[in-house]
This record gives structure tokens, C-alpha cells and sequence, in this order.
């Protein structure tokens, strides 16, 4: 920890939950200051023990390697060269998506800041261009970091409209909505902008993906729930009860307000797809058929409220292992709940373990 004037920054090489009281409340005394006093923390990289308790740090700015952001934020189908995040290899995601509608399943989601604030046009390539309005449905999203003020929304929002090609939106979100934006959004009227674009007709339903505690989702819902149709919560079976992302609560307060859910991370940014042997193990044994990816999928479709899961898929086995999951769905039962707690257990026990390594190989960095 480093203190530059009165401006006091967190260099972090991970922590584990058993450190979290320490190096929140405690390391920091060393220049007497308190965790809302921090301002910087820079990132060694993106990996959970790393990230899981920002939220501690409620004013600081978080610095990490463009690099290592764009390998965390990867979303669904757009496959990239690794050197270069605005590329598109759209033989390949054309095949894909043509595949996904050819079975059915319409709804795709974008949002402006992807990619290197590329992926819009390049759904619009890929999706808009190929196919009838009438046979999907598209997603994006407002970026509540990027806009300036009023007058901004308006210009991000015609942006989009450009970018992708339509005449509206069948849904639009809010996006990643917490605590360091929601004042922002107050000042500049964001719920109020959404709702007068639903009656312009350019937006069909409006929501947020929210990345954030509980309490402040139940203040937003509260205050501002009639401009939301529906809320996206980072809901899988690893982070249930995680104090830092608390998807059961969060679950629950969208269930009090009556606000149907759209799951985002069911599989946790792949890690509930591949899954640490003994895990595997579990699932093969009950169901030899079934990818570790179908239990994340089912685990968040069976919850009460959850009305679309949503899927990151980069190749044709992922595709059509998620479509399989959801035309023969079938919710959990008991006995599946029973497997899916061992496998959280295990898979929390091995996350320790290899943070421990991970801690002692960063410390040199």
C-alpha cells in the first residue's frame, strides 16, 4: 500500500476470504485511512480472488492491462484474434448463428462498449444484414460509464441504433448498474430517458444488468422500478451465497418487486464448464450424458423468477450442448440440488487452493 499525498492506492496480488477483514480494515490503518478512503487499485489481473471484493473500495478507480479486461469480458459468440479484440472471424459466427436460429432460439445480446466498441456493428454484419427483423431478437445496452449527461444519451442511444442497424431495440438495458454510477444516473434522469424511449417505440423492454450488493438493488427497485421490466443478475450456483456478488438475495428482492430476471454468468465466465475433476466426477456419475455446463444452465433456469438464461458460446459443441439443455429442459430436482451443493463445496475448495498458488507467484511481480 502505497500513500501519495492524501491519495492512498491498493497494489493487489489476491486475497482470501480469511484475509478480507485484514486487508480491508486492517492493513489500511497503516496510514490510518479506511477502505472508502482508497481511491486507486491497481489489478495484478482479472481472476475472482483478485476482483471478488472491490465492492469494498466503494471511490476507487480500478486500473488493469487492457489485455486482461478483454479476456474477462468475452461474451457469446463472437470469436476474436487474440492480438487484435475488434477482429471478427464472421464465417464462423455467421455458421453460428444461423445454426442457433435454425433450432428455434431468437434472442441475441450486444452491448456499445464490447469488444473495443465493435460488436454491435459486427452483429449487425453477421445478424441484421442476413436475416428478417421478425426472426430475432436484440439485445443491447447503455454504457452508464461512457455517457456524459443528458444530451449524451441521446447520441450513445442513436449510436446503437446505427451501429446495429434497426429501427428499435426489443431490449435495452442499463448497464453494469452500481454503486459507482447510480448517482449519475439520478443527475442525468437515465430511468426516465428508457422509459420515454418505450413510448417512442425504440425500445420493446427495458431492464438493467446489475453488478452489485442487494441493498442497493432493492433502493433502485424501490425508487425506480416502473421504468424496468426486468432486471439481469449474475446468478449461478458458485456465487448463491458469495458475499460479493449474493445472487440468492438478489434473486429474491427482484421476486419481492415482481421483476422477471434474465440470468447473465450461469457458468461463471466458463469456470462452471470446466469444472475441477472430483466435480466432474459428481455429475458423471448421476448423469454420464451430461456436461458440467448443462447443471450451471439448469441450476439457473430452475430458479423461481428466471425467465431467460443467457449463454456465452464459441464453438458449435458449446451451441449445441446449450440448445440441447434448453429444448428438453427439465428443472432440478431434489437429488440434483443435493449434487449441485457438493459441487459448489469442492469447487470453492479447489478456488482456495489454487489462489494460494497464484498468491505466491504474483508476489513477485
Amino acid at each position: 500500500m502505497n500513500q501519495h499525498g492524501i491519495r492512498f492506492s491498493i497494489l493487489d496480488f489476491g486475497i482470501m476470504k480469511s484475509d478480507i477483514n485484514l486487508v480491508a480494515c486492517g492493513s489500511v490503518t497503516a496510514t490510518r485511512s479506511k477502505p472508502e478512503d482508497i481511491r486507486t487499485v491497481v489489478l495484478s489481473h482479472m481472476h475472482v480472488d483478485h476482483t471478488g471484493y472491490l465492492y469494498l473500495f466503494p471511490h476507487a478507480e480500478i486500473i488493469v492491462q487492457e489485455k486482461e479486461f478483454a479476456a474477462a469480458f468475452t461474451y457469446a459468440f463472437e470469436q476474436l484474434d487474440p492480438e487484435d479484440n475488434t477482429s471478427f472471424d464472421f464465417q464462423k459466427i455467421e455458421a453460428l448463428f444461423d445454426r442457433y436460429l435454425e433450432q428455434g432460439f431468437q434472442y441475441f445480446d450486444t452491448a456499445y462498449t464490447y469488444h473495443g466498441y465493435h460488436a454491435e456493428e459486427a452483429v449487425k454484419k453477421a445478424l441484421v444484414e442476413r436475416h428478417p427483423r421478425d426472426t430475432f431478437r436484440l439485445a443491447t445496452k447503455m454504457p452508464l460509464r461512457d455517457f456524459k449527461d443528458e444530451e449524451d444519451l441521446e447520441r450513445v442511444f442513436q449510436e446503437q441504433l446505427d451501429h446495429c442497424g434497426v429501427d428499435f431495440f426489443d431490449s435495452y438495458l442499463l448497464h453494469n448498474m452500481g454503486q459507482n454510477v447510480y448517482e449519475k444516473c439520478c443527475k442525468y434522469h437515465v430511468f426516465d430517458f428508457v422509459q420515454r424511449k418505450k413510448k417512442e417505440g425504440k425500445i420493446r423492454e427495458a431492464g438493467m444488468s446489475f453488478h452489485d450488493m442487494p441493498e442497493l438493488l432493492e433502493e433502485i427497485l424501490e425508487t425506480y422500478g416502473d421504468a424496468l421490466d426486468f432486471v439481469q443478475l449474475q446468478i449461478n450456483y458458485l456465487d448463491w451465497e458469495q458475499p460479493n456478488v449474493q445472487s440468492k438475495k438478489c434473486l429474491e428482492i427482484a421476486r419481492r418487486y415482481h421483476k422477471p430476471v434474465v440470468v447473465m454468468e450461469p457458468c461463471k465466465g466458463g469456470m462452471l464448464a470446466k469444472v475441477p475433476e472430483e466435480v466432474e466426477k459428481l455429475f458423471r456419475d448421476y448423469d454420464p450424458e451430461a456436461f458440467a455446463a448443462s447443471w450451471a444452465m439448469r441450476f439457473a433456469a430452475s430458479q423461481e423468477g428466471v425467465f431467460r438464461v443467457l449463454s456465452g458460446m464459441n464453438d458449435e459443441s458449446q451451441l449445441e450442448d446449450n440448445m440441447k439443455t434448453f429444448r428438453e429442459f427439465k428443472p432440478l430436482t431434489e437429488e440434483e440440488y443435493d449434487i449441485i451443493w457438493k459441487a459448489a463445496s469442492v469447487s470453492d475448495a479447489v478456488s482456495v487452493k489454487k489462489h494460494v498458488r497464484s498468491t505466491f507467484r504474483s508476489g513477485n511481480i
